[in-house]
C-alpha cells in the first residue's frame, strides 16, 4: 500500500486487466478494492490507494465536533474519518468500522449514537447488523431473528433499512418485509407489523422494504416503502398499518422524508433504474400519503 492500510491481501472480484504488451511482467487491475499494479507477474503487488475511489451505498454523521463521516462502501467494509478536505500528500485519516478475512465485504448503513459517538451501529447485506462499541473495539450481532414456532419467514433486500428513533437514541426500526422494533439498542425485538411486501394493487406485490422513516414531530408515525412502489404508514407506532400507494409509480422507494414543520407532510423518491427508467420520481403528500 501506499499509504498504510489493514487490508493486506489482494481484494477479490477483478473488473479490469491490463498487461503491459512490451513488458508483459508489468500488470495492472483494478478491482473492488480500487488499483493494484505488479512488476513481477503478480507475485507482489502495489495498492495505490492514494486514489480517492469507492462506491458509497449510504452515508452518515456523528454530532461531534469537528464531525466525522461514516459510509457503507461497496465491497470495502464501512469506513469512517474526518470531514475534512483530503491533502493527497499524506494519509487521509479514515479508517474501518470492520472489516472482513478477504479485506472486504460490503457495508451498508451506519447509525451514531447521537449522544455516544462510541455506539456505531453498521450493517452487511441481506439484513446483517451489528451494534460497536468503538472505544472498546467490539461489536455484537443484533439482527432479528424470528423464533421457527413464529411461523415468520422474513425477507430482506441487499441494502436494509434500519433507522433509530430520532425521540429516543436507544431505539431501533428494521425493515425487511416485516418491521421489527428494538427498545433496547437491538438486544431485543418486537415484531409491529404485518408482511408489508402484499399490497392491494397486484402490480406492486414486493420483496421488501427499500425505505423506513419516522416522523421527528411525533413519535411512532412510520413510514415504510417496498421496491415495487407500496408506500405503508401507521399512525400508532404499529398496531395499526394503513396501505398509502395510490398514485405512486411500481418502482423502488429508497427514501422518505417525513417533514420536519408539517405532520401530516411526506416526502419520497423512487428509482426506476432496474426496470432501465432514468425519470426522477420525487413525490410530496400533505395527508400522510
Amino acid at each position: 500500500h501506499l499509504f498504510p492500510n489493514p487490508a493486506d491481501p489482494l481484494h477479490l472480484d477483478h473488473c479490469e486487466i491490463w498487461v503491459n504488451p512490451i513488458h508483459p511482467d508489468h500488470l495492472a487491475v483494478g478491482n473492488d478494492g480500487g488499483l493494484y499494479v505488479s512488476e513481477d507477474k503478480g507475485q507482489t503487488w502495489t495498492h495505490f490507494n492514494n486514489l480517492p475511489v469507492g462506491e458509497f451505498y449510504d452515508i452518515a454523521v456523528d454530532e461531534q465536533d469537528p464531525y466525522n463521516v461514516y459510509a457503507g462502501s461497496q465491497d470495502d467494509a464501512t469506513v469512517y474519518g474526518p470531514a475534512r478536505e483530503w491533502n493527497p500528500k499524506f494519509p487521509d485519516g479514515w479508517k474501518y468500522i470492520w472489516l472482513d478475512a478477504w479485506s472486504g465485504g460490503d457495508g451498508c448503513v451506519t447509525a451514531i449514537d447521537p449522544v455516544d459517538p462510541n455506539t456505531v451501529y453498521f450493517s452487511s447485506q441481506n439484513g446483517a447488523i451489528r451494534r460497536k462499541d468503538m472505544r472498546a473495539d467490539r461489536s455484537v450481532a443484533i439482527k432479528p431473528r424470528p423464533s421457527k414456532e413464529s411461523g415468520i419467514k422474513t425477507a430482506y433486500h441487499f441494502i436494509t433499512p434500519y433507522i433509530l428513533s430520532p425521540h429516543d437514541r436507544f431505539t431501533l426500526y428494521h425493515a425487511g418485509n416485516y418491521v421489527f422494533k428494538s427498545v433496547n439498542r437491538g438486544d431485543a425485538w418486537t415484531l409491529i407489523s404485518p408482511d408489508l411486501s402484499t399490497s392491494s394493487f397486484p402490480d406492486k406485490l414486493s420483496t421488501a422494504a427499500g425505505a423506513i422513516a419516522e416522523s421527528r414531530l411525533t413519535p411512532g408515525l412510520l413510514y415504510v416503502g417496498t421496491d415495487k412502489g407500496a408506500l405503508w404508514m401507521t399512525k400508532n407506532d404499529g398496531r395499526d398499518w394503513a396501505e398509502r400507494s395510490a398514485g405512486l409509480p411500481n418502482r423502488y422507494i429508497r427514501s422518505i422524508c417525513p417533514s420536519r414543520s408539517v405532520l401530516s407532510r411526506v416526502y419520497l423518491t423512487l428509482s426506476g433504474l432496474n426496470d432501465d427508467d432514468f425519470r426522477a420520481h420525487v413525490y410530496v403528500s400533505e395527508d400522510y400519503g
